[in-house]
């Protein structure tokens, strides 16, 4: 499940969540998000659900590392802790 919104992607769990942990929010989020509600509560803050496996989000994520993290060295932003 991917939340896009006016600050981009978004749907993060600390690094090295059991597998099996990602798998239970994915199925509780493909089974919450179609709410009429949740879906009015996500138009009205800007944000849309995109229906993906956690593997499709992973690679998702890891494309938009690349992508920004260029975007940060063509501005000349310096990195920071």
């Amino acid at each position: 499940m991917l939340l896009i919104g006016p600050r981009g992607t978004r749907w993060f769990v600390p690094a090295n969540t059991p597998r099996e942990v990602v798998n239970a929010m994915h199925q509780g989020a493909k089974t919450a998000v179609p709410a009429p509600d949740v879906l009015e509560r996500l138009r009205v803050t800007g944000n849309e659900a995109l229906g993906s496996t956690p593997a499709e989000f992973e690679q998702r994520f890891k494309a938009d590392l690349v992508k920004f993290a260029k975007i940060v060295k063509d501005a000349h932003i310096p990195v920071q802790d």
